[in-house]
């Protein structure tokens, strides 16, 4: 495995060390500032002489990753170390290979040349015995652009593989349809691969990109445990993926992820891939914030150049990365945004709004009437959305749904009663200090009057339930109650 990459001198970066995680790896950052120079870096100093599923070797040449250039790629100029470890003991290291440029066939030709000692001591030019499959970005040529013959490739899968790609595949992409066949193809126009599946419905010729992309994703990995299958003492290997997250959907993103990670750790593999995915790096920033627990298995890696000098930072806050991406100003965002309050009635409302008179101007109280019954379907139906809004319910939701009320971003409010019983209480209440006001009476407001004689249970009322009398007498009494500062 590789632990960590030295860079002396390459392009912008000068005299910097990235950690690398021991399962994940991610690279994000603004354009143009070196991402995959990092992946060209990684990918070239590794090979494995095997075949993989697609009938290419465990390597990748730094060519295939992006172009040099004569003017700005001197030869000499590059220079850098990269750190190996065993995934027994991923924080000691055991081995290491440096790295420097050079140009040949009269300048023509730019290489990256590895500089090692073999296991017998012998200094080698050699790539570290280490597999590797790169994807770049060509991995998604759009089907209907190809001019030429698809040529389908037999992937002589075997029962268990085709049964562990259907399965995670489908998972991930939230698929009901069965897959009868997994199909591998290639077109003269470009090196890369397509990867489709044929259902009932549909054939591998009508695959979105976006399950392209996860179908040359699940066959790497596959490629990854076939060699392990027929290596006694297996290192590890590397995966590696510009753009993992191109032309999924945010869910399906996260589901990649969390798949990803339990592969890695089943079968000792290093995955390393750039993203711009805000959904992914908030997932990834999650699993180090605070939680020692995945210290060295994750490792997020953001370059910027907001500042025109290159600056690296290594599992920073997502606030932060979030803010350098979209540009904006933590503290100003904050201050425009309003946290969506959903409420059962009126009546909800207006005592929540009593209670935090200092906050109201930073909450939306949405004037919506939901029983508790329908914000829990509402939850239950978009958890990711509503996990982000406030449910404020009755007081008498503690008892009768205990378990709604134990959410992070539901609260109930005081007393087990509804507030309109609530405030009828109170002031019924023989210790209430409100009815010892003086000149109440002169103003014709006793507790009689209002509480017997226009109170919930006057005859006004005798028709409702007494839930709606409670209500109504409190519809009807709202603007004495606030005039008279009852609340």
């Amino acid at each position: 495995m590789i632990k960590s990459l030295h860079i002396e001198k390459f392009r912008l970066f000068e005299n910097i060390t990235f950690e690398l995680g021991k399962r994940i790896t991610v690279i994000a950052g603004h354009n143009a500032v070196g991402k995959s120079t990092l992946l060209g870096i990684l990918g070239n100093m590794v090979e494995y002489k095997a075949d993989n599923i697609f009938g290419k070797k465990f390597r990748t040449e730094f060519s295939e990753i992006f172009k040099s250039s004569p003017d700005f790629d001197k030869k000499g100029e590059h220079k850098g170390t990269v750190y190996f470890c065993s995934p027994l003991n991923f924080t000691k290291t055991n081995n290491e290979a440096s790295f420097r440029s050079t140009r040949q066939e009269n300048g023509e030709r730019f290489r990256i040349i590895p500089d090692r000692f073999d296991e017998n001591g012998k200094k080698t030019a050699s790539k570290y015995p280490l597999p590797v499959i790169y994807l770049g970005l060509s991995r998604l040529y759009p089907l209907g652009e190809t001019s030429n013959t698809l040529q389908k490739d037999d992937l002589y899968l075997t029962g268990e593989e085709k049964s562990w790609f259907t399965s995670n595949y489908k998972n991930i992409l939230s698929i009901a349809d069965n897959i009868n066949d997994i199909s591998n193809l290639k077109t003269k126009e470009v090196k890369s691969n397509f990867t489709g599946i044929t259902t009932n419905k549909y054939d591998s010729l009508c695959n979105s990109a976006g399950q392209d992309n996860l179908g040359q994703i699940m066959l790497s990995l596959l490629s990854f445990k076939r060699l392990k299958n027929t290596i006694n003492d297996w290192e590890g290997g590397l995966f590696i993926v510009d753009e993992l997250d191109a032309t999924l959907h945010p869910v399906a993103q996260q589901k990649l992820i969390e798949f990803l990670f339990k592969y890695a750790k089943d079968i000792d593999l290093q995955i390393v891939f750039t993203t711009h995915s805000l959904s992914i790096l908030e997932y990834i920033a999650k699993k180090y914030e605070g939680n020692n627990t995945f210290a060295n298995d994750y490792r997020l890696i953001f370059i910027s150049n907001a500042n025109v000098r290159i600056k690296i930072d290594q599992n920073p806050p997502y606030e932060q990365i979030k803010n350098n991406l979209c540009l904006t100003i933590s503290q100003k965002q904050k201050n425009k945004e309003k946290l969506l309050v959903y409420s059962e009635d009126d009546e909800t409302r207006w005592f929540f709004s009593k209670l935090i008179l200092g906050y109201v101007g930073k909450l939306k109280l949405l004037k919506l009437n939901f029983g508790c019954s329908q914000l829990e379907k509402l939850y239950k139906e978009d958890t990711n959305y509503f996990s982000k809004v406030l449910f404020i319910v009755d007081g008498d939701v503690k008892v009768s749904n205990p378990r709604f009320v134990k959410k992070e971003n539901v609260m109930a409010l005081i007393g087990e009663t509804r507030p309109e019983k609530l405030i009828f209480d109170y002031l019924n209440d023989e210790n209430c200090n409100f009815w010892k006001e003086p000149g109440l009476e002169k103003l014709g407001m006793t507790k009689k009057s209002f509480l017997d004689d226009k109170g919930p249970f006057s005859s006004k009322y005798d028709n409702f339930k007494e839930r709606k009398k409670y209500s109504s007498w409190f519809f009807d009494q709202k603007k004495r109650i606030e005039e008279y500062k009852m609340s």
